[in-house]
């Protein structure tokens, strides 16, 4: 972190008065990190006179509507002046949020309207069908990545539910997966025009669910209020906790965790069945 405090070359912020301060946050994780913790710059707005907030241009868009926060900048800029510094993730502790005591209400980030509607012009008219978005690939630099992440083929049963479309939210790697024919699984893909978190919220606006594994869709579901099912690993990241199907995150959020170690197969078949249930 040395590197981290030399870039910055102001004091780390430890709860210190910040009127008439400016104060610097920044998304030193990854972008799923971000989007479940820009939650707590709200908090920030009644303590600061002014609040610039550091991140990656994917994100930009996204997070400019945010209460509390001024000024974004963007990752490699250079910095303005301020007083203090404080990473994204240390904040529940600098504003000594007790443990447990999450701001939980959702949604807390707002899809633009403009791209809400570009998108619902764009997407073909699928009637009375469920709208279903899947993503099923994690970034492959994430060190659990092996373990959260499954291939397209392993969903295809999920293509045997009646009345339900489903929407490409693949982007980056695994996104090549969807060029392969299923036997059931069939999709319309729009994501050649995704460019970032903000119009990716805004086609999720637009769908009836998302299916996901553990990746920052899931947060931005979660984020904007919209109904995800996340299928966890066995040994799942903190953040979702022990044997709960539910999050104290993202009320919107359902979880589907393996029984058994790598068996994909089982949370597979439970995801299919719920979704039956809905889709009729």
């Amino acid at each position: 972190m040395a590197g981290e405090g030399n870039r910055f070359a102001r004091p780390l912020w430890n709860g210190e008065d910040l009127r008439g301060k400016k104060l610097l946050l920044h998304a030193e994780q990854g972008f799923g990190d971000a989007i479940q913790f820009i939650r707590y710059a709200p908090l920030l707005a009644s303590l600061g006179e002014h609040i610039l907030f550091e991140c990656k241009p994917a994100l930009k868009r996204l997070f400019k509507g945010v209460k509390g926060i001024h000024e974004i900048i963007l990752r490699g800029d250079p910095l303005p002046q301020f007083d203090f510094h404080c990473p994204l993730l240390s904040l529940p502790s600098r504003l000594r949020i007790a443990e447990g005591k999450i701001p939980a209400t959702a949604p807390y980030l707002f899809p633009d309207e403009g791209l809400v509607e570009g998108w619902r012009k764009s997407m073909p008219n699928t009637g009375s069908a469920f709208k279903v978005g899947l993503m099923w690939a994690g970034s492959p630099g994430n060190k659990n990545d092996l373990n959260r992440s499954i291939s397209l083929r392993q969903l295809d049963l999920l293509g045997t539910v009646e009345n339900v479309v489903f929407f490409n939210l693949q982007k980056g790697f695994g996104e090549a997966q969807a060029n392969d024919p299923l036997a059931n699984l069939h999709f319309i893909g729009l994501t050649e025009d995704i460019g970032d978190f903000a119009s990716t919220a805004a086609l999720i606006a637009n769908l009836d669910l998302v299916i996901c594994v553990d990746t920052s869709v899931a947060h931005l579901a979660g984020a904007i209020g919209k109904l995800a099912w996340v299928l966890l690993p066995f040994a799942a990241d903190w953040r979702w906790l022990l044997e709960r199907e539910d999050s104290p995150w993202y009320p919107s959020l359902r979880l589907f965790r393996q029984c058994n170690i790598g068996n994909w197969e089982e949370v597979v078949a439970r995801v299919r069945d719920a979704l039956s249930k809905m889709a009729a």
